[in-house]
């Protein structure tokens, strides 16, 4: 899980079908990392462009939470009919980790992912509550859900925790705010995985803790921001 390419050209028309927040995800960091290193930044304004188009469709201005996907000329959906916290760390992931590949000297373009990011981290975090330390698999649990058909969920929470945590390092996120809720999550999770021990969690787990390490050797991390690990 998260096993993504460290740089790939992005191709000059996508030939996806649907636009999904598992997509922004894997592609998108790859694409803006063969940018940096090879391609001379040309397409620095293609991969904007993308992001604020994604933002426009999957970003819900009512709620501020995240669709699941959507398919190019059409509205975003939910596959569930309900907003996942999993949607919301997939594109905050999908955001951050591209932004990390941005050259940090092209201010105006830096500053556009950190305001998509800062956008969506706002908007989740209206719905988490210190006292519960976990995001739950849906936000609508108002709506009748009983509590089984919603169950905490480790996994949307691990990649929710991680992008806040590489928010801090990145100095994107004010680190005395935010890696408290980080850490909270983190740990909530934690307690789920060693509880449940299922395959997806845990690859889910451990390739977040491969992305921590691989950001811990990058030139622009804030190394007084401790890991979650």
């Amino acid at each position: 899980m998260f096993a993504r390419e460290d740089a790939v050209e992005m191709p000059e028309k996508d030939k996806t079908e649907i636009v999904s927040v598992e997509y922004m995800e894997e592609r998108y960091p790859a694409y803006m990392a063969y940018e940096t290193k090879v391609g001379k930044k040309e397409k620095y304004q293609a991969i904007l462009a993308d992001f604020k188009q994604m933002r426009e469709k999957l970003f819900d201005t009512k709620t501020g939470l995240i669709y699941d996907c959507y398919e190019p000329g059409k509205d975003a959906v939910l596959k569930d009919g309900k907003f996942k916290a999993v949607s919301v760390g997939y594109y905050l992931m999908g955001i951050i980790d591209t932004m990390s590949e941005v050259a940090q000297e092209i201010y105006e373009q830096y500053k556009a992912y950190e305001g998509m990011f800062k956008e969506a981290v706002k908007g989740v975090l209206q719905y988490y509550n210190e006292e519960q330390g976990i995001f739950y698999k849906y936000f609508q649990a108002e709506d009748g859900l009983k509590i089984e058909e919603n169950p905490v969920d480790a996994k949307g929470s691990l990649m929710i925790a991680y992008a806040i945590w590489k928010g801090c390092c990145m100095n994107v996120l004010l680190s005395e705010k935010y890696m408290p809720i980080a850490n909270q999550l983190f740990a909530g999770a934690k307690a789920v995985l060693e509880e449940e021990k299922t395959p997806e969690l845990e690859a889910c787990y451990q390739g977040i803790r491969a992305l921590m390490q691989k950001a811990s050797f990058a030139p622009w991390v804030d190394t007084s921001v401790p890991a979650l690990l």
